[in-house]
């Protein structure tokens, strides 16, 4: 209940955060964060890419319950804080923070037999307690920070942190400590364990009057004050969230509708797993790429490429020397394991042919689920989601041609370092022109009085560029291999 009295309830939360959160701005203050379902207005982080949404929700309440609004918002409902990309994971590490210091989560414990006979004992966890290695802090928010950081969301981290060290100091090698006072989180006798949350921890700090357990709360709220101002700058910033300028008639009443997409359940091994993987970086390019520039099949398939390679998840691919760039086609295109028939058989997205001036190509649509195939990317990719993120974010600008030219070099660079072959500038121009497949040399030659696609000029240029945004492979990984030759007649 929103007073913390415990309340047992028909569905088990699974150890989630739960929410309180009120759409409109004149009611922020009513913005909070429990261990289980609040009595109305509920919301549970029932994923990463789910909590990123209720925590950024729930954090916007707090920073506006302290540090006001304009008044002319006051009886408008909150819009969605849609985060440049540079600035997506400050947004989330300010969230978490302001979340793992301010909530309301708490332990607690129904005795059998209460309110009825014969029910059973039920353990509550606190989602967010640090001391608990599978709660919801541990499996998907604590990797977002640092212990050396410096930025107030670090610093704050770290000093809720060392309130529940404390905590844990207090009880030394007792599983519960027993207490005199009474509070609404408790059912029955005052007990507190190593998951106490941190009201809990505050309440007992008082009760017992431990000036250094009170020390360590007065540096957690100091440090929540500096990162709710650092999220309030930002939130007013033109370069940086500019909150109050967007349109926000577009994306009114779409918070609620965005953070209810159900948990999802994926295989955890197998070949299974492996589509899972295909289709969930898939859906990640999709998502980020499909209203670039030149966007297609062509785009998308060596995008896919590069995002593999770079990566640190095996997705079991076998590259092919294709004339335009390294491709495998049973990945990407086999009726039964291919990333496009089950994308389209998902609801992700689908393929459709378009004809152009020049030639006709593929186009990429939307589908009605792709979020849920977005959401699963960042589940599944945990560290190497950020080096893929970094992919898409360099390749998105390009036309078809350039991202040709960086995938094929990439390849003949990785290639040649798995050769055990010292790499200069010509190799990799020669490796490319000349090795990489019969067409691709014909690229660099005027037809019928048009310019060449590709000049030398453009490799060395694009292997500079490659350097600079460390785009350079180690190689790791496999080979690609040369394409089989149709002609399969015997000479003589």
């Amino acid at each position: 209940m929103d007073n913390l009295t415990p309340c047992r309830t028909k569905k088990d939360p699974l150890g989630l955060p739960w929410f309180r959160l009120n759409n409109q701005f004149m009611d922020c203050r009513k913005t909070r964060c429990f261990s289980g379902p609040p009595d109305k207005y509920a919301y549970s982080a029932s994923s990463l890419e789910v909590a990123k949404k209720v925590f950024t929700w729930f954090s916007l309440g707090r920073v506006f319950a302290s540090h006001g609004y304009p008044m002319w918002v006051d009886a408008d409902e909150m819009w969605p804080l849609i985060a440049p990309y540079r600035l997506e994971t400050k947004l989330t590490k300010l969230s978490f923070a302001i979340g793992f210091a301010e909530n309301e989560c708490t332990e607690t414990t129904f005795p059998a037999g209460n309110p009825v006979r014969r029910s059973k004992e039920i353990k509550i966890a606190n989602p967010l307690s640090p001391l608990d290695g599978s709660s919801f802090w541990n499996k998907e928010m604590a990797s977002f920070f640092s212990s050396t950081g410096t930025d107030p969301e670090d610093v704050l981290v770290a000093a809720t942190l060392a309130v529940f060290k404390g905590w844990k100091k207090r009880l030394q090698s007792k599983k519960e400590i027993f207490v005199d006072y009474e509070r609404p989180y408790f059912v029955g006798e005052g007990v507190l364990g190593i998951g106490a949350g941190l009201i809990q921890i505050r309440d007992f700090a008082k009760e017992t009057n431990d000036e250094e357990m009170l020390a360590l709360f007065d540096s957690l709220n100091a440090a929540l004050k500096n990162t709710k101002d650092e999220f309030n700058k930002l939130l007013h910033q033109k370069t940086g969230f500019n909150y109050f300028e967007v349109d926000e008639k577009k994306l009114r009443n779409s918070v609620p509708k965005a953070v209810q997409a159900a948990p999802i359940q994926l295989p955890s091994k197998g070949f299974d797993h492996v589509l899972e993987l295909r289709l969930a970086l898939a859906c990640k390019i999709m998502d980020e790429m499909s209203e670039t520039k030149e966007f297609s099949r062509v785009k998308f398939a060596k995008a896919f490429y590069l995002s593999d390679v770079v990566s640190e998840v095996d997705l079991k691919t076998e590259y092919m020397r294709e004339a335009a760039d390294p491709l495998d086609q049973r990945s990407l295109y086999n009726e039964k394991v291919g990333i496009e028939p089950l994308a389209a058989k998902r609801g992700f997205f689908e393929a459709e042919k378009k004809k152009g001036k020049e030639f006709n190509f593929v186009q990429y649509s939307k589908g009605p689920k792709l979020d849920s195939g977005v959401a699963a990317f960042d589940a599944l990719f945990g560290k190497s989601a950020k080096t893929i993120q970094n992919i898409i974010k360099l390749t998105s600008p390009m036309t078809r041609d350039q991202i040709e030219i960086v995938s094929t070099l990439y390849a003949c660079w990785n290639d040649l370092l798995l050769a055990k072959k010292k790499v200069n500038e010509q190799d990799l121009i020669k490796e490319f022109k000349d090795r990489w497949h019969p067409e691709k040399s014909k690229k660099f030659k005027s037809v019928q009085g048009k310019k060449p696609r590709f000049t030398e000029k453009q490799l060395i240029d694009a292997i500079a560029w490659m350097k600079t945004k460390g785009l350079v492979p180690k190689g790791e990984g496999k080979k690609t291999k040369p394409k089989p030759s149709r002609d399969e007649s015997i000479p003589f």
